[in-house]
């Protein structure tokens, strides 16, 4: 049996916010924006299992007797209950308004924007019960939230609320009333900090919008004109030449000779060495090291070895000095510029020192 709900009798604080959440769910402006897909079958008619999705009403109530028992004690009218199947629908005699480009500008017409609500403290049930009893002409409030970053990859996402809401009213008047008052807005002892219409807020929106991404383009181009004259201050003394390569020898092989027989520390990070330009097979090999002087000093004790070798090939040390030094750093600090102002090159695409094009493939350590 179909009963349209319009009879009034005491209703508990528990039943006051049932009715109140559920009238919000099938008012004009949530029922087309989130559950239009829910009324297209059964002829309108939603199952007490499908509200009860709703986090917000499950939190009041599981007990769909429950519910239902509060909903018939409603005297809105917005509803009719099917107490037998459990399931309720938005009274014929309270038809849905379309959905339509006219439908739309007319409700943007009577919503307004409200800024300045406790971000931590409120909460939607607040809002409704608020409204209801101080502005009665609010139909409906849509708290603004959003999805803050993870800090980990486990972490769970919940949504935060930014302080700001949507109120939508019966009527244009009745929100143009609200927005022109003369005294201040609040909401509880809290003074609201911006009160517009909708429109408005969407056209400052826009404008913000745009003055934030001019901004950001303008620091971006700075940065990068900044870039291309700035050059990378590369230490002096700090590049050897190793000649007398090739066959299997790795990158790997001239790290292990370094960090076993000179204690070059060979970490990515906090390591020695800067740079190695070398690709497996070639006859040379040059490492630009991080401080000043280290390839000198370290040519040094190289130099005191009898026999230096590499994977059981002897090889060659030498300190790269003079203009031949002046021209590697060069060439190095000309790639390391087209990589800052290139950021989407892969780190592995781009060589470093003498001969660039040749070694194009080498990589950083």
């Amino acid at each position: 049996m179909v009963v349209a709900v319009a009879k009034k009798v005491e209703i508990s604080p528990l039943e006051a916010n049932i009715i109140r959440k559920v009238e919000y769910y099938f008012g004009d402006v949530y029922l087309i924006k989130f559950m239009k897909e829910d009324l297209k079958e059964n002829d309108g008619w939603v199952t007490m299992d499908t509200m009860l999705k709703f986090k917000e009403l499950s939190v009041l109530s599981e007990d769909q007797k429950e519910i239902m028992s509060a909903l018939e004690k409603s005297d809105s009218g917005l509803l009719e209950i099917s107490k037998a199947d459990m399931k309720i629908r938005r009274s014929e005699n309270h038809p849905l308004p379309d959905n339509s480009k006219e439908a739309k500008a007319e409700l943007e017409a009577r919503t307004c924007y409200a800024e300045g609500y406790d971000k931590e403290n409120t909460t939607h049930e607040d809002l409704l019960l608020y409204y209801k009893e101080n502005h009665p002409t609010v139909i409906h409030v849509h708290m603004r939230e959003y999805l803050p970053q993870k800090k980990t990859k486990k972490q769970t996402q919940e949504k935060k609320f930014k302080g700001s809401v949507f109120l939508t009213f019966n009527t244009k008047k009745d929100c143009d009333k609200f927005v022109k008052k003369k005294k201040h807005h609040m909401y509880q002892e809290t003074q609201l900090e911006k009160v517009m219409h909708l429109k408005d807020y969407h056209e400052v929106s826009k404008k913000e919008l745009e003055e934030k991404k001019a901004k950001q383009k303008e620091e971006m181009s700075k940065k990068s004109a900044q870039v291309k004259t700035e050059k990378p201050a590369f230490a002096k003394g700090a590049v050897i030449k190793i000649t007398g390569l090739g066959g299997e020898i790795t990158r790997e092989n001239l790290k292990t000779m370094l960090q076993k027989n000179f204690k070059v520390n060979d970490k990515k990070k906090e390591g020695d060495i800067a740079f190695i330009t070398y690709q497996k097979g070639q006859a040379e090999a040059w490492i630009r090291f991080k401080a000043e002087n280290y390839g000198k000093d370290l040519v040094e004790k190289m130099n005191k070895v009898e026999k230096l070798s590499v994977k059981d090939m002897q090889v060659k040390v030498t300190l790269l000095e003079g203009d031949e030094e002046t021209a590697f750093l060069e060439e190095a600090r000309s790639l390391q510029i087209k990589k800052m102002n290139n950021k989407n090159n892969k780190r592995n695409s781009s060589g470093e020192g003498k001969g660039g094009g040749k070694r194009q493939k080498t990589k950083a350590t």
